[in-house]
């Protein structure tokens, strides 16, 4: 019969006697009492679950009906042989090992409990079962049995209940809103991330296990919230957040409430939140769940909306412009303080008129056209009209009105503000006034003027801009730029003088002209142009070359003034200034000055020949005479030996020595042989040790050692500009340590001399060229000058000074 038709009474006996069998099973398979195969497998076939023997050999010895129905195979099938067949094959070694291991032990009794396993099936499928297994003697042979049963069932349900649990969990976890679960004594066993986010924390274990109400506010005091405000929580606040939970208990739900959560950097977060009891199958409450919303945006916008609010309040006050709300029909209902003052009224005193009444007589047709006009477009901006004021007297207003209608489109009132714009017509007239005096100047003006609109090029100037591009490199990379820059600005007005300068009959001609008057020469001014107008300069000055519409070409100053208009650079004002005959002047004066140089050179070169012919001569002949006269002396003296007049020799020799060092030095100083024959660097040098000796002044000289190829002449300079720098710092310095430096750097030789001294202002260098020193170092940077040098000085009152020569190398 089936057990499911069987009555209670019948199951509980069937139960009764399976128990006592088993239990006649058990000690027989502990070796209490002996059984026979046939009554072991009779009683084996009478069980509900699948059995199934081995023997120590690994043959199956039972396979009950149970079994059959499980596997789908008959004992027939399976008895006899091994169950590798009900195994999967990656588990068939592993038990056969297992009845191994166990015959080996004979161990009887529970040998396994409740393990869960997969078996195959005679139709492939794989079935989860539930296994335990024991060992045992039958008919004197140690045998292995199991019992399985099918956890099918159960493993569907498990699984179904897993997705149910984790379609759950998707659904909290996936939520916007926070959501946290307690038990039954509102510790939290779980939430969301937005729970997390919400308290400021990163992860779970931070919060489970924690009480609801640790995080909400637990003293009274201010508590400043996520809106950046800051809030009171009193007594009565405290008393309602922890009567919540007996609250839940009594009603299951709770409505929303609107409270805070505490984060944890002690701010609140303000909230609306629900809460719901969770029950068991019993019905019986085990928690309750939350669903939070954090209304922190909704209070910021709240705020904003009454700040907005209040804006709006004080800004109808405290406007400049007069302001009236209006109903339906026109009378006034509203009025701030600047209109009441403008029309001469008290602001109660306002309310209920009519505007009509402040309209005068002769103006009651053209304001009823206004009206109808107001009716049919909606607005009026920017009309001009005469009021009639509280107090009799006129007043010339700017008025704007706007109607204001409901959702059905239907008029509910109008909206106006005014303007006394008295003062702006005054203002108007002396603006007329200025721009006929500047108009006169413009036209009278001596100098070439143009204004310009380059509202075209400054807004493809903004694009690159804001691309991140830089001007200076763009016009690199795309020189065309310069020529459609001159195609987006537009000549708006040129003067008389502008006219003559270019030989144009009118400005038509001179605005069709421009490819004659500006040229290749004229493209550097123009980028410059463009770099100012890309950095925002107001102003900008350059000289460039322009040409006449007959061919002459002008030299031309440039100066442009960008006119601001609503902060945006979109007008130029070009004032050209031909300077042909200054800089003609200039060439002149430029090419005086080279000859001026040329010749100074040539005086130099004359008089180093000069010098050097007389340091020869005062070498070779003076010298020589001397050095003869001293070795007649010598002998003469010699002679005279024990006489009174060898003394008078021995003086004469001493002056003949000393005459013959000062030979020596001045031939030196007027052309130092160690120069021409051993190079500069040997020669500055013996230059510094000269000047130690001589004047008792620390000089150290300081060489790079690098090969140096110098013509004469240049080598002549150098030496005699060290030799002056020199003698200023012996006359003028008050020095203690001079140090001479030589190096060759990036193509040029660079020589310094720097002094410990009382220094100078080297701007007064600029007036006082007449002076020892001042000529001195002009006469230094001339000569460098010309050979395309240039000479460096740094010093400051009392704080020594540094000069330095540089000289390209040929």
């Amino acid at each position: 019969m089936d057990d499911k038709k069987k009555t209670k009474a019948q199951l509980i006996e069937e139960m009764q006697q399976l128990r006592s069998e088993c239990e006649a099973a058990r000690e027989v398979s502990s070796g209490q009492t002996p059984m026979s195969s046939q009554m072991f497998y009779d009683i084996m076939q009478r069980v509900n679950d699948a059995i199934l023997s081995i023997n120590t050999d690994g043959i199956v010895k039972f396979f009950n009906k149970k079994a059959e129905d499980m596997f789908g195979y008959t004992a027939a099938e399976i008895v006899g042989g091994p169950p590798d067949r009900l195994i999967i094959e990656e588990m068939r070694a592993y038990g056969r090992e297992m009845v191994k291991k166990h015959s080996r032990n004979a161990a009887t009794g529970l040998i396994a409990l409740s393990r869960e396993i997969v078996v195959v099936c005679k139709d492939g499928s794989i079935l989860p079962v539930e296994i335990s297994y024991y060992g045992h003697y039958l008919d004197g042979k140690y045998c292995m049995t199991g019992v399985l049963r099918d956890i099918s069932e159960r493993k569907r349900a498990q699984k179904a209940l897993e997705e149910a649990r984790d379609f759950l969990d998707n659904i909290i976890e996936s939520s916007l809103d926070p959501i946290v679960i307690t038990d039954g004594e509102g510790h939290i066993t779980r939430s969301n991330s937005a729970f997390l986010k919400l308290l400021g924390v990163e992860k779970q274990d931070q919060i489970i296990g924690q009480h609801i109400m640790t995080f909400s506010p637990d003293k009274e005091g201010k508590y400043e919230t996520t809106t950046g405000e800051c809030v009171e929580i009193d007594s009565v606040f405290l008393k309602t957040v922890k009567s919540l939970m007996s609250r839940v208990r009594q009603a299951d739900t709770l409505p929303t409430i609107c409270g805070y959560y505490r984060r944890c950097d002690n701010r609140l977060v303000p909230t609306e939140y629900t809460i719901n009891l969770l029950f068991d199958q019993n019905k019986d409450p085990i928690g309750a769940m939350a669903i939070i919303r954090d209304v922190t945006e909704r209070k910021h916008a709240e705020k904003k909306l009454k700040d907005s609010k209040d804006f709006l309040i004080n800004l109808f006050e405290i406007t400049l412009d007069g302001l009236l709300v209006s109903d339906a029909q026109g009378y006034i209902t509203m009025a701030n303080e600047r209109a009441a003052a403008m029309l001469r009224y008290s602001k109660n005193e306002l309310i209920g008129k009519h505007p009509a009444l402040f309209t005068p007589m002769q103006e009651k047709e053209s304001a009823r056209q206004l009206i109808e006009k107001l009716i049919t477009c909606g607005t009026l901006i920017g009309e001009e009209r005469t009021w009639i004021r509280g107090d009799g007297s006129l007043v010339t207003i700017e008025i704007n009105v706007s109607l204001m209608k409901d959702t059905d489109g239907n008029i509910t009132g109008s909206f106006s503000s005014i303007r006394d714009i008295s003062e702006r017509r005054k203002a108007d007239m002396a603006i007329r006034a200025s721009e006929e005096r500047y108009r006169r100047i413009f036209e009278n003006a001596f100098v070439a003027i143009q204004e310009e609109d380059i509202s075209p090029l400054m807004s493809a100037i903004h694009e690159l801009k804001s691309a991140g591009v830089n001007m200076r490199t763009h016009l690199n990379e795309h020189p065309e730029f310069i020529d459609e820059a001159i195609g987006m600005a537009t000549i708006m007005d040129v003067n008389a003088a502008s006219l003559k300068m270019y030989g144009a009959k009118d400005k038509e001609e001179l605005l069709h002209s421009m490819d004659k008057i500006l040229r290749e020469e004229s493209l550097p001014a123009l980028r410059e142009a463009l770099i100012a107008l890309a950095e925002g300069k107001s102003f900008f000055q350059t000289e460039t070359i322009h040409y006449t519409l007959q061919g002459e070409q002008k030299h031309v100053l440039l100066q442009g003034n960008f006119l601001i208009k609503q902060r945006d650079l979109n007008r130029v004002l070009i004032s050209i200034i031909d300077i042909t005959q200054i800089k003609a002047a200039e060439k002149k004066l430029l090419d005086y000055q080279q000859q001026l140089r040329s010749l100074t050179n040539e005086l130099i070169s004359k008089e180093e020949n000069e010098r050097r012919n007389l340091g020869m001569y005062l070498h070779d002949r003076i010298g020589q005479s001397l050095s003869v006269l001293k070795m007649q002396l010598e002998m003469l003296a010699s002679e005279l030996a024990g006489s009174d007049d060898r003394d008078k020799c021995k003086s004469i020799l001493k002056t003949i020595d000393q005459t013959i060092h000062d030979t020596r030095v001045l031939s030196y100083e007027l052309s130092p042989v160690i120069l021409h024959e051993l190079g500069l660097e040997v020669a500055l040098s013996w230059l510094a040790e000269q000047t130690e000796r001589q004047y008792k002044i620390a000089v150290a000289f300081k060489s790079d050692k690098k090969a140096m190829r110098l013509d004469d002449g240049l080598k002549i300079i150098l030496y005699r500009s060290v030799h002056e720098l020199l003698n200023n710092v012996v006359k003028h310095a008050w020095a203690q340590h001079v140090a001479v430096s030589i190096k060759r750097s990036n193509g040029q030789v660079q020589i310094t001399v720097e002094d410990d001294g009382v220094g100078f202002d080297p701007t007064e260098l600029e007036g006082i060229a007449a002076t020892e020193r001042g000529f001195g170092l002009f006469s230094i940077r001339e000569r460098l000058h010309y050979l395309g040098g240039s000479i460096l000085i740094e010093s400051a009152l009392y704080k020594g000074t540094r000069i330095t020569l540089l000289v390209p190398l040929k």
